[in-house]
């Protein structure tokens, strides 16, 4: 589809003001104001006018002088929101509501007639959460709760790719629903490069309180087990930005050495091992009442039955892993950080780090070597790697205006001696690139920059099983694109 324009930014912001009235109320949408106007209309059009304008272009850091107006607003308005996302009673978190982002992809979908789409549609994979159970005695495989996006054309044959990407946030805000319109494209684009039916699932994860590790994970694996017995002869690729590919390490470390007594029967027993924090957070960022167990929705519970379901499976490694962004560290803190120049460009801190892990790690966990079950950049046995890594290869790609990226250096050299990795460090570029890019930018080629090139570095990976991305007896290039020049 076309780049975001000035009527679509009017647009979600309407739809945004609509969702949070019809569920919050009024109130709630005056005290959105009342937190955020000194911010929207003072603060932040100073600094883009002080920082992008007046200040001399050989002054500005490298993603400032690389990006657009755009991508340089959405960034600090990013960084603005996320580092408030948890103040008790604030409810700027419908900004990623997945609602908001079902309603924005529908409209800009039917408004440009599903342009450059095909024929991708997609479902979600259950209908009621409550209705599904971990302790059915069915021997039948149940779905997950999460997001399918397939080709309608093409679904009456076998899936030989399927992409399981873990959404950024999910623990915390937002679901897969804003993932849509990027994953749709990257899907029409792996048909393009040869793959007969190809399909993306998103898994839905619980919210904090009740994301709190290890049940986040678990549920990762339930659906990683679901994909891949359900289609056992489909290649499947195990993706994930930010937290969501944090996760996707940590499953990966999981299935290379799993060890289920860190799950514990956490809902049989109601014990503590997943612990509530001081300030419960609503999908609107209003703080709960209570924390009531009895609520959260049995799909996403951690049962002896569930655990013994997922212990008897046969899990297998992904083929191979897009892993983008990840936060490899929870722990880290601003002193630990090896960082060095100017990193104000980032919207991802050691502070928001911190926030993070208050409401994903539980305050009595120790450590141990287990810790690379959540934070896989604490993991540095080699031999653990390697039993975890994928056959294929991995790819691993961050910014090179990252804040964290020393810590990816380093952990880019670690993987790189165990197997086939391709690292593309994106120069000027900040946390999550692919997708700060893919809204924010202006022409196709540059919005379509990332899922291009991964789709490209994908099927060299998996279909044609070159080192180069051409067949040593082709004459006709598979893409435009000269991947081998930058990107072998």
């Amino acid at each position: 589809m076309e780049e975001l324009s000035n009527l679509d930014i009017l647009v979600y912001l309407v739809i945004t003001v609509y969702c949070i009235i019809t569920e919050s109320g009024p109130l709630a949408f005056l005290s959105l104001l009342r937190s955020s106007a000194f911010y929207d209309f003072l603060v932040l059009p100073l600094d883009v006018l002080l920082n992008r304008i007046v200040k001399p272009f050989e002054f500005q850091p490298p993603f400032s002088q690389r990006c657009t107006c755009m991508e340089y607003t959405v960034s600090k308005a990013l960084k603005h929101s996320l580092e408030s996302i948890h103040t008790p009673n604030d409810p700027s978190t419908v900004f990623f509501s997945p609602r908001v982002h079902r309603l924005f992809y529908l409209y800009r979908a039917y408004r440009q007639g599903f342009q450059g789409l095909g024929d991708i549609i997609y479902s979600d994979s259950y209908g009621n959460v409550d209705g599904l159970s971990n302790d059915s005695d069915s021997e039948s495989l149940q779905p997950v709760p999460g997001l399918w996006i397939k080709s309608k054309s093409r679904s009456n044959s076998n899936h030989d790719l399927i992409l399981y990407y873990i959404p950024n946030g999910a623990f915390i805000v937002g679901g897969p629903n804003f993932y849509v319109e990027f994953l749709s494209t990257f899907l029409v684009l792996l048909e393009q490069q040869g793959f007969q039916n190809p399909a993306v699932f998103l898994p839905e994860l619980p919210k904090v309180p009740d994301a709190m590790f290890p049940r986040g994970l678990f549920h990762v694996l339930k659906g990683w087990q679901y994909i891949t017995e359900s289609n056992p002869s489909a290649r499947t690729v195990l993706c994930g930005d930010s937290t969501g590919a944090t996760i996707a390490l940590s499953l990966l470390l999981f299935i290379g050495t799993p060890d289920f007594s860190i799950f514990s029967n956490i809902d049989d027993a109601q014990d503590a091992n997943c612990p509530v924090p001081p300030h419960p957070v609503s999908p609107l960022g209003l703080v709960a009442d209570k924390h009531d167990d009895d609520k959260l929705p049995s799909a996403f519970k951690i049962t002896k039955k569930s655990i013994e379901k997922v212990e008897s499976a046969n899990l297998k490694l992904p083929d191979t892993a897009l892993i983008i962004s990840p936060i490899l560290n929870y722990f880290i803190t601003e002193q630990d950080s090896n960082s060095e120049g100017n990193h104000n460009s980032d919207y991802i801190t050691p502070q928001l780090i911190t926030q993070w892990r208050k409401l994903f790690i539980p305050d009595q966990l120790t450590h141990s070597p287990k810790d690379g079950y959540h934070s896989p950049g604490l993991c540095t046995d080699e031999s653990w790697w390697a039993k975890s890594f994928p056959p294929a290869g991995m790819i691993l790609s961050y910014g090179s205006e990252e804040y964290f990226r020393p810590e990816l250096d380093q952990f880019s050299k670690l993987i790189k001696g165990i197997g086939r990795t391709k690292v593309d460090c994106h120069e000027a570029h900040i946390h999550s690139w692919p997708l700060l890019l893919f809204y924010t930018e202006k022409t196709p080629e540059d919005r379509e920059e990332s899922v291009f090139m991964f789709s490209g570095i994908i099927s060299r990976m998996l279909l044609w099983h070159t080192e180069s991305y051409l067949a040593l007896n082709s004459r006709e290039p598979v893409n435009v694109l000269t991947i081998d020049d930058d990107h072998t």
